[in-house]
């Protein structure tokens, strides 16, 4: 098992134990572990269980039960609770914004067991009766119930991504598969999917199938259509029989369904390739993320060429980070160390600002003690060519001003403006909100500009022609927040806010080092866009990013 699925089971249990009414020494004894294993820099089915267990966080007895995980994909106490619960309990675990408490109270007191039954209880206004729950928990339940059942179906990108690795490692050792690669939705990057594609080149489908549905891995449904069980994933399994008609497939697999109906139009005949194809029509190659829409030609004369679109090499720093000021888990200084370790060639901090009290906020005081530790920082890496910038997230507050004066907010080299408070706005109060901030000359960035959460919270409704003409007019930079559970500004907004000569920042919000790496996510979406390195400001050597941190473009 790897890393991820081991964090996943541990913090699963962590909160079986919440929702059983165990005590928070044992709950945190979980959490901490998973924490401990967040932390690890190789796979823990390499340690042994002693080696486990000196681990800070771990132990003697968590070491015996990971190494029972690892041994055997499960914990005898992880199954106890989990024959212990009804299933529709558990499914109610998953719903974003109801705590295990909460989820305890449905069960015990109001005896709801499933999604369904509290979907009817929510109708019936019965669970606005229950302790600690009042008419307001009611309509935020139902609410999470109506967005739950939209999007059941689907995962996000890093999820499916965890799933796609382990399965094609899985099939590749059959005798019957030659080749094996996902397609569809996940090679064109989707921020959610509701399947996983897989094209498999084979001389003999049928023995594919067999070897396939004799494992353990994918529980066959019907035809080409798999589960993966434990992710409750479908798994749809394309096969080729040769070389030529594995190139062919790939290609038309990789389109939406909209851009495969435009890619046939064009003439397109098997079993050209997409390099072939292209070529042959006299077309640009589109690169597989942003083969999702039909293209009108004048759009395809201005289609930059692959090797101009932005990669995860092209960047050089990341501007929206979290340390320990806030609610950040590392230092400044092992936050900067991993971005050296990464090749960039800087690093900005932006903790929270005083208002956001949830997340530990710097008040006055605090952010000139870390603006004087980060001159000491910087005197450590100016050997090395290496900067840490002075950043700041400040909260957009309710009528859109910034949560420090102008003596504090001068002081930064940067500050990434965002919301983080009441984003139930119609769309002229949220749009009003964002522009007085857009307009806050020490606004440089403006983060996730929509507040959404995939799978959990859609964003706040906002009149993007404003928003976008305002940062323009006051040389704002939008945020591609490339946490994947934000990606937030959407793709989609992505290339029209370039057009209008927006620049972008691919920020990965990290609260932890290794989640500096998040930006590749960001990156997924920019070429998604067909996004260059000059639209974004973090592919910028320092001295440029400076002109623009100082408005001058």
């Amino acid at each position: 098992m790897q890393n991820s699925q081991i964090i996943q089971l541990l913090k699963l249990h962590a909160k079986l134990l919440e929702l059983h009414g165990y005590d928070n020494f044992k709950i945190r004894a979980y959490t901490k572990a998973a924490d401990a294993i967040y932390d690890l820099n190789e796979e823990v089915a390499n340690y042994s269980e002693n080696q486990l267990s000196s681990i800070q966080g771990i132990g003697k007895t968590l070491a015996k039960v990971i190494t029972q995980i690892i041994n055997e994909e499960t914990f005898y106490e992880n199954e106890q609770l989990i024959l212990s619960t009804p299933h529709g309990v558990i499914e109610m675990l998953s719903l974003k914004g109801l705590g295990p408490k909460k989820v305890r109270t449905l069960w015990k007191e109001g005896d709801i067991i499933s999604v369904e039954e509290l979907a009817t209880a929510v109708n019936d206004s019965r669970v606005e009766k229950l302790p600690g729950f009042a008419k307001k928990s009611q309509e935020n339940i139902k609410q999470l119930l109506e967005f739950y059942h939209q999007n059941r179906a689907y995962h996000l990108f890093y999820e499916v991504e965890i799933a796609e690795e382990i399965i094609a490692r899985y099939l590749s050792q059959f005798p019957s598969v030659q080749k094996i690669s996902p397609t569809a939705d996940f090679i064109r990057k989707s921020p959610t999917l509701d399947k996983l594609e897989l094209l498999i080149l084979t001389i003999d489908p049928q023995q594919a199938i067999n070897e396939i549905a004799n494992s353990t891995i994918l529980t066959k449904l019907n035809d080409d259509d798999w589960s993966f069980a434990d992710q409750q994933l479908r798994v749809i399994v394309h096969f080729a029989n040769s070389d030529e008609d594995y190139r062919a497939k790939e290609f038309l697999l990789s389109c939406s369904d909209n851009h495969r109906i435009w890619v046939e139009k064009k003439g397109y005949q098997l079993p050209l390739s997409a390099a072939d194809f292209y070529q042959s029509a006299g077309l640009p190659f589109i690169i597989p993320e942003a083969r999702e829409d039909i293209y009108q030609e004048e759009d395809l004369l201005i289609f930059p060429s692959p090797d101009l679109i932005v990669e995860e090499k092209h960047l050089k720093g990341a501007l929206h980070n979290h340390s320990f000021y806030s609610d950040g888990t590392h230092s400044l200084e092992r936050m900067a160390e991993e971005c050296v370790e990464m090749g960039l060639e800087y690093f900005g901090i932006a903790d929270h600002s005083q208002t956001a009290v949830y997340a530990n906020g710097l008040k006055p005081e605090r952010v000139i003690n870390q603006w004087k530790e980060i001159d000491e920082l910087n005197e450590k890496f100016k050997n090395i060519g290496f900067k840490i910038l002075k950043g700041i997230e400040s909260d957009i507050l309710t009528d859109g001003s910034l949560d420090y004066d102008e003596e504090i907010l001068k002081g930064f080299d940067y500050v990434v403006a965002s919301v983080h408070s009441k984003l139930k706005m119609t769309e002229e109060e949220a749009t009003k909100r964002l522009i007085k901030a857009i307009e806050n000359p020490y606004t440089t960035i403006l983060g996730h500009p929509t507040g959404r959460l995939l799978l959990r919270r859609e964003g706040y409704p906002l009149d993007y022609n404003k928003i976008f003409d305002a940062c323009v007019s006051n040389k704002v930079v939008l945020e591609l927040n490339a946490n994947p559970h934000r990606l937030d500004l959407d793709w989609k907004l992505l290339r029209k806010a370039v057009d209008k000569g927006l620049l972008i920042s691919i920020n990965p919000d990290a609260h932890h080092f290794r989640e500096l790496h998040l930006m590749r996510f960001g990156v997924n979406m920019a070429r998604k866009a067909a996004l260059e390195p000059k639209h974004i400001i973090n592919t910028y050597p320092l001295e440029q990013l400076s002109k623009v941190f100082k408005k001058q473009f």
